[in-house]
Parts: structure tokens; sequence; C-alpha cells
């Protein structure tokens, strides 16, 4: 059988979103399950891979995972991720998983979720 691939879905921005309950912001708008955003700086810190969210993006991240992995959740109850916030996230991934990384492997995916930065008067919108 012979088909024509159907177009990628664009994710956007949102009013209103059912999931969140909330309104959603797309950074950028319209990315696609394929567009992937590089953080070409070498080993990191949670702590120093949100402050360079924070500067370059507008994003103050949350929560961090690989997969089905939660690196780092700051909502838990008595802020327990904090102590992970400076360690290097290969190492905690190291740590947490069951699966280690590839030797030939030099980079991990990431899934990351908080709030964009807002500017006065402006709604504070979730990712």
């Amino acid at each position: 059988m012979f088909s024509e691939p159907s177009e990628v879905n664009k994710i956007k921005s949102k009013d209103y979103d059912p999931i969140s309950m909330c309104a959603t912001k797309s950074i950028p708008e319209g990315y696609t399950i394929y567009d992937k955003t590089h953080v070409n700086k070498g080993s990191l810190t949670f702590q120093q891979l949100f402050d360079h969210l924070k500067t370059e993006v507008g994003i103050e991240v949350s929560l961090a995972s690989s997969g089905s992995i939660s690196l780092y959740n700051g909502w838990l109850p008595g802020n327990k991720h904090a102590k992970r916030l400076n360690r290097p996230i290969e190492e905690v991934y190291a740590e947490i998983s069951s699966d280690p990384l590839p030797a030939t492997r030099n980079y991990l995916c990431l899934e990351v979720g908080g709030n964009v930065i807002v500017k006065d008067g402006e709604d504070e919108l979730d990712f």
C-alpha cells in the first residue's frame, strides 16, 4: 500500500488547554515533536541548565525528565529534589536509570516544564 505522509502537527499556544486547565505557551510557536533545543555547554548541573534556559529562552523550569525518568521535580513536598540542583545531570540520570548512557553518547535528551517569565501586566503561562 502506498500513501503520502501526513503533515506533522505543530504545537501552538492556547488561551485554554483542557489538560493543564490554563493558558499554555508554545516555545517556539509552532514547534513539532521533531524540533529540539540544543544546549551545547558540556556537563551541566540542573541549576546551570535552568539558569541558561531562564536567560536564553525566558523560561523558569520546575520539572525535568528524560523519557519516563523524572530527574527533577520542584513541586515535590519538602522540596525533595533541591539537593539535585547542584549535581551534574548525567550523574543523577546514572543513579536513577536502570539503563546507563552508552559510552559513545555524549548527550541526554531532556523534557522540561515550567513557566514563561512574564513582564509586568502580563499573565503567567505554563509550557
